[in-house]
């Protein structure tokens, strides 16, 4: 009857094409690894720095990670253009273990400059992910949403077990030792990627201009827009305080392991 039952939920699963489709699955995996990492570093941050003093660096660098996220999207196709769309994907995988081995230096002016450069990277990341997915799904793109909401689930659940995990080891190890472990299996992320096919974007051939990402200047002549920038700005703010701050207030309460309970809980929700 349990063998059963197991072939019942084997079934019902083979019924989302996505679950069937190679390239999707080394994709969501692949993200799966790299967040788990990322994550388990990024919600706990700032209450490893608090036990330092270098609580407002922590802040600082989420902030400026988040913000620089925003002007990188100017630039994300041009540098798709340029490296095709699995390139922007390594070099994913780089900047983010690169910026949590930076952590672990402490070195402020190391940490906010591998911050500027994650944030303006990622964004092509995200565009080739999404770009990828849909020349994964092929000709059949009726399931290009299932295909998206099943990578984003399986993310989302490396996320939470990257920071639960974390959390917990903080009451047995160095969380220095933690992160430097973590940027190692971001860095193994790489495999799952480089066993993606390699599908060739069609900027490559047609009239994409690269000139015409910076044709965004022109809209600062607009008084209209100029105000609305400062509230673009203000999500994001709002972002890097609730990611430094929330857990360090629970930390300080409860402690690193229930922190990195709650934080799990709260990313993949």
């Amino acid at each position: 009857q349990t063998f059963q039952l197991s072939l019942k939920k084997m079934s019902f699963l083979l019924r989302f094409k996505a679950l069937q489709n190679r390239n999707i699955l080394l994709l969501s995996g692949g993200l799966a690894v790299l967040f788990f990492g990322f994550n388990g570093v990024e919600y706990l941050l700032a209450s490893f720095y608090s036990q330092f003093g270098l609580t407002s660096v922590a802040l600082n660098s989420l902030i400026i990670l988040y913000a620089t996220m925003l002007v990188g999207k100017f630039f994300a196709p041009a540098l798709i253009k340029k490296m095709g769309l699995k390139n922007p994907i390594y070099l994913q995988c780089l900047t983010y273990a690169a910026f949590i081995f930076g952590v672990t230096t402490k070195n402020p002016l190391l940490i906010y400059t591998l911050a500027v450069f994650l944030g303006l990277t990622a964004p092509s990341s995200g565009i080739s992910q999404t770009i990828y997915t849909r020349k994964a799904c092929g000709k059949d793109e009726t399931y290009y949403g299932e295909a998206n909401g099943i990578k984003d689930s399986i993310r989302a659940i490396g996320s939470s077990l990257g920071i639960l995990i974390t959390g917990w080891l903080s009451a047995f190890l160095a969380m220095q030792n933690i992160f430097i472990g973590l940027g190692f299996i971001i860095l193994s992320s790489f495999f799952f990627f480089k066993a993606l096919h390699p599908y060739k974007e069609e900027w490559q051939n047609n009239n994409f201009n690269s000139q015409k990402i910076f044709s965004f200047f022109s809209v600062l002549k607009n008084k209209n827009v100029l105000l609305l920038i400062p509230l673009s700005f203000t999500p994001v703010l709002m972002l890097g305080l609730a990611l430094s701050l929330l857990p360090l207030l629970i930390t300080k309460n409860y402690g690193l392991p229930t922190t990195g309970i709650i934080m799990s809980i709260y990313t993949f929700v």
